[in-house]
């Protein structure tokens, strides 16, 4: 039966009330409990798929009381039938993890960032700071040059994009129509990554939603009896490097397994070039949910350190001097997004004040001090602003020219070599080895989280 003009829209609600199984015959024929009662403490509400529910909207706004049973049932009758949203993989298998272990409750055993007290928490376990820190290389930064070649046809066609994706991503405020449109637009790959002419092979990649899988950074709660770190980054996008425009091809598998893993965020790909060190992470949010943004902040915050810290392993196994070019010259970037405009941080690792010479104290970029999560693992991490537009200023101009500083002037123009040159000193150190044991350099995930990760003793 369907609403006609002769049949309201009440009395259809109605019939379509009266067609759908009652909790008793549910059981009846074996279908489940509109409500079940069970002592089980994963109940109806606890449900990790609950957000993922489609909800009814009122069917007119003159039957807006009568029709809340209404649209009730028809959520209960979607979720009886299955006809909800679909589930991607990593949905399904947290659910079988939280349906095989109900004492995993609503944070699926992990620290999420929209926990936003406890994941601070977390982060001040790792020696990440929450306030800005002046960085005196920022000046640097800011004063790069990198201008790639546009024609002005072309100029004037993106900048009417940008201004019609911008509109739509006002009109139609979902967080992913903004993520396809103008936050791909930021980073203009086509010139940046894929246009540059004095390259044979692209140097850098970009990756959208892909989960970290590289080993965990160390923390404090590592040694704790029951240990409860931050969630993996899985940044909506993100920049870094290709594999083989830092290592030679030759080389890879010399270096390793762990070492490896370490260096490629995503997973160490098979059969093709993955991505490694990544330097840019940006998150984009619905403009109208303020709380999101700050939930975005956090997240960064994890990435940032977490992509740092891979860096650091890098140079401290390439030798002292490359030590000291990470904490001079080495920075992350990231980004928070809407529709509204773009705030950009960026990073850095200092020297712990355990591990700080006192002639440094007193700079003007003095960072708070922190004591070292263990002894031997020398990092803190800070920030500072780094780029802020909004309004009126948040043009295609303004946000392309930061984007190729960072990733033509900064990433490009100076981290790449750095990275290449500690590359280099890293796999002579792993074919010298060779040479001289007739076996590959050995290393564990141990002596990257710099704790045995069984026993959380200390190495």
């Amino acid at each position: 039966m369907h609403p006609n003009n002769n049949t309201s829209n009440d009395a259809y609600l109605s019939d379509l009330r009266a067609s759908f199984p009652s909790p008793a015959s549910r059981l009846a024929w074996g279908g489940p409990a509109e409500t079940p009662q069970t002592d089980d403490p994963v109940s109806l509400d606890d449900d990790p798929r609950t957000s993922f529910y489609e909800s009814s909207e009122t069917v007119s706004s003159d039957t807006n009381s009568s029709t809340s049973a209404d649209a009730d049932s028809l959520v209960s009758f979607y979720r009886y039938i299955g006809y909800l949203p679909p589930l991607n993989a990593s949905t399904l298998e947290l659910l079988k993890q939280v349906l095989s272990d109900p004492g995993m409750g609503r944070t699926g055993g992990r620290i999420n960032p929209t926990d936003q007290e406890h994941f601070r928490v977390g982060l001040g376990e790792r020696n990440v700071a929450l306030e800005p820190c002046h960085d005196t290389y920022l000046e640097h930064v800011k004063s790069l040059t990198a201008k790639t070649p546009e024609a002005l046809p072309e100029n004037r066609r993106q900048i009417r994009a940008w201004t019609l994706d911008l509109q739509k991503t006002r009109d139609d405020p979902l967080e992913s129509v903004f993520q396809y449109t103008i936050m791909m637009a930021m980073i203009d790959r086509h010139r940046f990554i894929y246009g540059r002419e004095e390259a044979s092979q692209p140097v850098l990649d970009f990756a959208v939603k892909q989960i970290w899988k590289c080993p965990p950074m160390p923390s404090r709660v590592l040694f704790d009896p029951q240990p409860r770190g931050l969630t993996q980054p899985k940044a909506d996008l993100a920049l870094a490097f290709r594999q083989y425009a830092i290592f030679q091809r030759k080389s890879w598998q010399e270096l390793p397994n762990a070492m490896r893993s370490l260096f490629c965020y995503e997973g160490q790909a098979t059969g093709r070039e993955a991505r490694v060190f990544h330097f840019m992470t940006i998150e984009g949010k619905n403009a109208s949910d303020t709380s999101e943004y700050e939930v975005a902040l956090l997240q960064n915050l994890n990435n940032a350190s977490q992509s740092l810290h891979n860096m650091y392993e890098l140079f401290r196994e390439a030798g002292d001097e490359h030590v000291r070019t990470f904490f001079d010259k080495v920075r992350f970037f990231s980004g928070v997004s809407t529709s509204k405009g773009i705030k950009i941080r960026v990073h850095r690792a200092c020297r712990t004040t355990d591990d700080r010479a006192t002639e440094q104290r007193g700079q003007p970029d003095e960072v708070p001090a922190m004591y070292s999560i263990v002894e031997g693992y020398p990092l803190q991490f800070v920030f500072d602003d780094f780029f802020e537009a909004s309004g009126p200023d948040f043009t295609r101009e303004k946000v392309v020219d930061i984007f190729e500083k960072i990733m033509v002037g900064y990433a490009i123009g100076e981290l790449w070599g750095h990275l290449q040159k500690a590359a280099r000193a890293v796999e002579a150190k792993c074919l010298e080895y060779k040479k001289n044991h007739g076996k590959r350099l050995w290393r564990g995930v141990e002596d990257y989280l710099h704790c045995d990760p069984f026993t959380h003793q200390l190495l």
